[in-house]
């Protein structure tokens, strides 16, 4: 009696897993033809269908002259409940490791939507519990044909909510956010550079540390690259503090910010 119950119980079990291997390799499956329809590659992919992860290794997406690369994409914890039930999406965690940001960045003509098409579109309904960016690195040539570098910037944002329901320029809420650069550099002339070794943005402060601005001529030299003459900066400060910064949606996105403190200042007109 016990052997013919244990048996049963053995292949009860093995039933079970023959049928959940069947059906995630089926979602695996699902999930890769429809990855495929999107505009990306990656090597591989993985579903872990009992714990609702999906992982991607070795991503590229190519959006007009800029490429996006990273080592890994990690979405965490789908909650099944939620989108069978409301028909939302629901993420816990979702995390991007290791990518590199790199071309051209061009401008373009932004198109205003017809109303219409667009109140016909049914809403997205999204929430992603934890976002983190880690390690990006960033080399292109802004749309004024000069570089930008970043060397690392790592991002982290709690209680994601998109919200494209209203004409928003910020189409999302969030909880919590926090933002760490290292080694910015870019040019915005041909005689000036501007650069800084690390900013930190979190609970609405942002810190600054040695933010340079630099001349990349010299003052016989640079009059054969202007238009017309004026003085170059060289300016050097040892930390920048903005504090209470306030971001608000009215009739367009306005900052405001209480206190500036620029913490030993090298200023000098050439």
């Amino acid at each position: 009696m016990n052997k013919n119950k244990t048996f049963k119980i053995l292949l009860v079990v093995i039933s079970i897993l023959v049928v959940y291997k069947i059906v995630d390799y089926y979602v695996t499956d699902k999930v890769d033809a429809y990855l495929k329809t999107q505009p990306l590659s990656y090597d591989a992919v993985s579903v872990n269908l009992l714990l609702g992860n999906i992982t991607l290794k070795n991503v590229t997406s190519v959006k007009d002259s800029l490429q996006f690369t990273t080592e890994k994409l990690e979405i965490e914890d789908v909650s099944y409940y939620q989108y069978l039930k409301n028909k939302s999406v629901s993420v816990g965690n979702l995390k991007i490791l290791n990518s590199k940001i790199t071309g051209k960045l061009i401008s373009k003509e932004t198109k205003k939507e017809d109303n219409t098409s667009q109140s016909s579109k049914a809403p997205l309904d999204l929430k992603i519990d934890n976002i983190q960016f880690e390690n990006i690195e960033i080399d292109i040539i802004k749309n004024d044909n000069f570089p930008l570098t970043v060397q690392n910037i790592s991002f982290e944002m709690n209680g994601f909510e998109l919200d494209d329901t209203q004409n928003k320029t910020i189409p999302f809420l969030y909880d919590h956010i926090e933002v760490s650069i290292s080694n910015f550099e870019t040019q915005f002339s041909k005689v000036q550079k501007v650069k800084f070794s690390k900013l930190n943005f979190e609970k609405d402060n942002l810190t600054l540390d040695s933010l340079e601005i630099l001349p990349l001529k010299s003052r016989e030299e640079y009059i054969y690259h202007v238009s017309q003459e004026k003085e170059l900066m060289t300016l050097f400060s040892e930390k920048v503090v903005i504090s209470d910064i306030i971001i608000e949606e009215k009739e367009k996105l306005h900052v405001s910010v209480n206190h500036v403190l620029f913490d030993e200042v090298f200023l000098i007109y050439i």
